[in-house]
């Protein structure tokens, strides 16, 4: 939100009333999820897999990321 402290229109209080009211704002209405987090990759060899190949990797590798979080978690890894 820097952009709001170098706004001229604003005096560094307001712009921090402003972020307060957003943080306050946010912890009100944010909700946990239980769907993890996605994973971002950049496969540059997509364009030249045969068709459904990116998107079974990618669940691979999501399926690998899950079960990696998992052991963690559980102080195995």
């Amino acid at each position: 939100m820097s952009h709001l402290f170098s706004d001229p229109r604003l005096s560094p209080d307001a712009a921090e009333r402003i972020v307060e009211v957003v943080r306050d704002l946010y912890s009100a209405l944010a909700q946990d999820v239980d769907e993890p987090a996605p994973l971002a990759l950049h496969l540059r060899a997509a364009s030249v897999m045969r068709p459904g190949v990116p998107e079974r990797l990618g669940a691979l590798l999501h399926d690998m990321n899950s079960a990696l979080n998992q052991r963690r978690a559980e102080g195995t890894l």
